[in-house]
């Protein structure tokens, strides 16, 4: 049992990595060579191991999967309340926290998601690729997840 509550501590760490993100990016760190795509690659790996390892948590799958998802999903949420239902300016300074957390948690996708998304089209516009992150970050940690569950079935 305390081991899976080890394994919990692994559901915070694209925001935690997003936070220092936010912090290099003010010391202007990585325009001294720690380019943002290799890094975006790396936590791509990372996170589709931390569902695999959610993935063996001695619950129901779907209680793990949600619960690997879970500040995912907050931060989803968030993101559409802040850029689809109220668009205007943040006054609350609780709320802007709020708003802050949720692109913190996504930070550490956004660069492979515009790279993806560019892909596609050259057009690019902030709100969709933060939606697209999230969407990346759950895509990801679900290979990860259903690749452990199916490979422990057989």
């Amino acid at each position: 049992m305390k081991k899976s509550w080890m394994t919990l501590l692994l559901v915070p760490v694209p925001f935690l990595i997003g936070f220092a993100m936010s912090k290099m990016m003010m010391w202007d760190f990585f325009s001294r060579g720690m380019p943002l795509l290799p890094m975006g690659l790396i936590f791509v790996v990372f996170w589709a191991w931390v569902g695999s390892v959610l993935a063996r948590l001695e619950m129901k799958k779907v209680y793990s999967f949600l619960l690997g998802n879970s500040l995912n999903i907050i931060s989803f949420l968030l993101l559409i309340w802040f850029f689809l239902l109220e668009p205007g300016p943040i006054t609350n300074v609780w709320v802007g926290r709020l708003n802050i957390f949720a692109q913190y948690y996504i930070l550490p996708m956004v660069n492979l998601a515009s790279q993806t998304f560019r892909i596609f089209t050259n057009h690019l516009h902030g709100t969709i690729i933060m939606f697209f992150s999230n969407f990346l970050l759950t895509l990801v940690f679900s290979v990860g997840f259903f690749y452990r569950v199916r490979k422990e079935e057989y």
